[in-house]
């Protein structure tokens, strides 16, 4: 698992795409994302660098969640996955345990990550259908 996380860029850059094809619902496109979280890594990095970037500044500063405003991570999660965040973008490997950990936690951020993605227009919805771009 090291050496795969190690190919993680900072940015989040890895293959975030579940399919490119139409998907019924937003429900049904929330449950794909939150099971891709609990089951590939590379997806559950790409993931938490969303809800990353969702963080407020002084929540990221202080690696806690300050608001409750649907946004960043939970109280619970907020120092692990902030670390997380932060040593990916330093470039350090995460050891299988963190990665463990990792996809452990992501799953309960799928709608925050699929709310996201509508937001900069990575999923789209014509036709009464979801289409990822990413």
């Amino acid at each position: 698992m090291d050496e795969m996380a190690s190919s993680i860029k900072p940015n989040g850059d890895c293959d975030m795409t579940i399919m490119n094809q139409n998907i019924k619902s937003r429900a049904v496109l929330v449950d794909m994302y939150r099971e891709r979280l609990g089951n590939d890594s590379k997806f559950a990095v790409k993931g938490l660098m969303i809800v990353f970037k969702n963080q407020l500044s002084d929540e990221v500063a202080a690696e806690c969640t300050v608001y409750s405003n649907k946004r960043g991570f939970n109280k619970s999660d907020a120092k692990f996955l902030s670390q997380t965040a932060k040593r990916i973008c330093d470039h350090e490997k995460l050891s299988s345990d963190d990665i463990y950990e990792l996809q452990w936690r992501m799953p309960k951020y799928a709608a925050q990550i699929v709310r996201s993605g509508i937001g900069d227009g990575r999923i789209v919805k014509a036709n009464g259908k979801y289409t990822c771009f990413e």
